[in-house]
């Protein structure tokens, strides 16, 4: 009798898998069959970091729309830009955001990123739009201007004066995110001045984010994964930036007045923190 039961449960099982392209209605749609039936494949493309050469290879074989997984279809013409993104009827977000939201002692928190309607995402964005605007963005040129000849004479002293090459893809790095903390909270990490510890910090956000991105191709792997030994080893792996960013914000709102502020500018941090006063 149970061997008939664990029999039905496989056969019923299989049945259940092949049947996925039918009953998610993208039947019509070209791709790989066995991409239709299961978000694997997308999380091996992900691991081995081969996601944006497979998507290509894919186009080039089954066309503009192609099938990748049970529920996901992906786009190469420009045209379908406003049919997904369009804010007059926009499509609410899929299950394949949640991993990305932010969740702390099992509480989750809100996130402009994955607001899965247009009303909650409207309700988050209200209050601090008038933070991102060009007006206030451009008080923090100079700061920018700071960053930039701080890059360009760095890079004199490392590269053109002893003729070595320059990795490119990791000064853009040390540029970008040392120039979006200055003008965040006022402070960077030191990383065009090689005061930080560049190889440990990178590996670790490379690592993190990759298990972050297999976790929104397979969006229940991350349900079930996400309480385990496994994930908290994976954010002790981005080391220092997350323990940087919270030690910068409890310093921030410890010292109650930034100290950083000036007649024209005050950084992002104070300009959030003064809002999250307002808009709990």
């Amino acid at each position: 009798m149970f061997n008939l039961l664990l029999l039905a449960c496989i056969v019923a099982g299989v049945i259940w898998f092949l049947a996925t392209p039918l009953r998610t209605g993208l039947w019509r749609f070209p791709g790989p069959w066995y991409r239709r039936c299961t978000d694997l494949f997308q999380v091996l493309d992900t691991y081995h970091e081969r996601t944006r050469l497979a998507i290509a290879e894919l186009h080039r074989v089954y066309g503009p729309v192609v099938q990748i997984g049970p529920r996901t279809l992906i786009f190469c013409d420009p045209a379908m830009v406003d049919e997904v993104y369009g804010t007059r009827s926009p499509l609410p977000k899929s299950h394949h955001f949640k991993p990305l939201r932010h969740e702390l002692n099992g509480v989750v928190y809100p996130n402009i990123v994955v607001m899965e309607t247009t009303r909650e995402h409207a309700a988050i964005k209200r209050p601090i739009a008038g933070i991102y605007s060009m007006s206030n963005v451009t008080k923090s040129e100079r700061f920018i201007d700071e960053c930039i000849l701080q890059f360009v004479h760095q890079l004199d002293q490392e590269f053109n004066s002893k003729g070595r090459t320059m990795p490119v893809y990791q000064w853009a790095h040390f540029f970008a995110y040392d120039t979006i903390m200055r003008v965040t909270a006022s402070v960077d990490f030191g990383l065009i001045r090689g005061e930080a510890d560049r190889e440990g910090m990178f590996k670790g956000l490379h690592e993190a984010q990759k298990f972050g991105a297999t976790d929104v191709c397979m969006p229940w792997m991350y349900a079930v994964l996400k309480r385990t030994p496994l994930a908290s080893m994976m954010v002790k792996r981005m080391g220092s930036f997350p323990r940087r960013a919270r030690e910068l914000i409890q310093s921030r709102r410890a010292m109650g007045v930034s100290t950083t502020r000036t007649s024209d500018r005050e950084d992002l941090l104070d300009q959030l923190l003064e809002t999250k006063e307002k808009f709990p």
